[in-house]
């Protein structure tokens, strides 16, 4: 593996040196460090800290119960410049029979030297484990804030969403890294004044409204029921694994770790924008909804104290953007006419309750199904996102 750094930042590369970050002070300056790379970014979200620590942690993210990480800081001359982690996910290699680990928590100044030094750490910590592919980022799981921007640098990006500099691509690039998948999140912006959802629908979907009204065959539709979180969580993520089988670097969700994941969108969570869909009593389809707390979020400077505790519920009762994410259908009821019927219930609430624009996110380049279906919604790309991905196998003159 031939180390990009030393071809092409050799007199830099002196200057700089590598650390890993292991404790609590360790941690909370590595992920501080993102303030300095947007401090003047508008467009930036800042973490809370406390949930980037909690991601990081084995004991409070399953994640990790089959995963390992190693985390690395840049310094030059003691000052930080950029950060990355080093993830090794053993359940996703033997569900696919492969070797490939990831990188996440890239965050870096626009320093090719720094950039191409973590890029090289990292890789080469992943190649000792006899890895031969590194992908990313993702944060840290696939699922978790994936890719870089590559396009929509002055837009805000939703919940749950990545955000980063336009240089970013150039310096992975620089690193050794190529192109592995784009991802694409959409916008739906609601046209002036207070018409009826079905009246505001693009043509095409009011179509398949009418069809699906014809063809409702005891489809059911019901709000997610909180007196029985965990019973309904668990038929979701059965469904969101059956759903995307068809893809081909799908690896199945822990329904501890989905338990896990919904527990931390459970306080922002609307109950009449998160659905689930049965037919014959059997689970068919689920769909959610979240408002886009984004939108609060982006006034704490990253703190939930009792300041920005109270300053976030101010800001929510202004949210006017919701981010569609799942719509999942059981491969059996793909042919039902169930993934519109659902859109069509969130539609008219999302109308009803005053929401002015819809960001549909993330949705792979790969996932042609998915894709369909958003194009039929009337929205536009505005954001897309690059996942890389490095090749880690020796080649010709290098050391053994």
């Amino acid at each position: 593996m031939t180390s990009v750094c030393e071809l092409s930042h050799g007199r830099a590369i002196g200057t700089l040196r590598i650390v890993p970050a292991t404790t609590r002070p360790d941690l909370e300056r590595y992920f501080r460090f993102a303030r300095t790379v947007y401090r003047n970014d508008p467009s930036w979200v800042q973490p809370i800290l406390a949930d980037r620590l909690d991601r990081v942690d084995p004991a409070r993210n399953p994640f990790w119960r089959t995963a390992e990480r190693r985390l690395w800081m840049a310094l030059r001359d003691d000052t930080a410049v950029g950060t990355i982690a080093a993830i090794h996910d053993r359940r996703s290699n033997e569900a696919l029979h492969r070797s490939t680990g990831t990188f996440g928590f890239f965050e870096c100044l626009d320093d090719p030297g720094a950039a191409c030094l973590l890029v090289d750490t990292a890789a080469a910590g992943l190649a000792a484990r006899g890895l031969s592919t590194m992908r990313g980022p993702y944060n840290p799981a696939v699922d978790d804030e994936p890719g870089v921007l590559v396009e929509g640098f002055d837009t805000l990006p939703a919940i749950m969403e990545a955000h980063s500099p336009q240089y970013y691509s150039r310096l992975l690039e620089a690193a050794g890294m190529r192109k592995f998948q784009d991802m694409f999140a959409r916008l739906l912006v609601r046209p002036a004044g207070n018409h009826p959802f079905l009246e505001e629908a693009p043509p095409r979907l009011r179509r398949a409204f009418e069809i699906a009204q014809k063809r409702d065959r005891g489809v059911v539709i019901r709000t997610l029921d909180r007196r029985r979180w965990d019973e309904d969580i668990r038929t979701a993520c059965r469904l969101f694994n059956r759903a995307l089988a068809f893809l081909p670097d799908h690896v199945p969700v822990s329904e501890e770790e989905f338990l896990a994941r919904a527990a931390g969108l459970k306080p922002i969570m609307d109950d009449d924008l998160a659905l689930l869909a049965e037919i014959g009593g059997e689970p068919a389809g689920f769909g959610l909804v979240l408002p886009d707390a984004n939108q609060a979020l982006r006034h704490l400077g990253g703190r939930l104290d009792l300041i920005g505790t109270l300053r976030f519920l101010w800001h929510r009762r202004r949210i006017d953007r919701a981010s569609f994410k799942m719509l999942m259908v059981a491969p059996e009821f793909q042919d039902r006419f169930v993934e519109v019927l659902i859109i069509r219930r969130l539609g008219e609430a999302l109308w009803r309750k005053g929401y002015r624009e819809v960001d549909l996110s993330l949705t792979g380049d790969e996932n042609w199904k998915s894709n369909r279906i958003q194009e039929r919604t009337g929205t536009r790309i505005y954001r897309r996102y690059r996942i890389y991905e490095k090749d880690l196998r020796p080649t010709e003159g290098d050391p053994a």
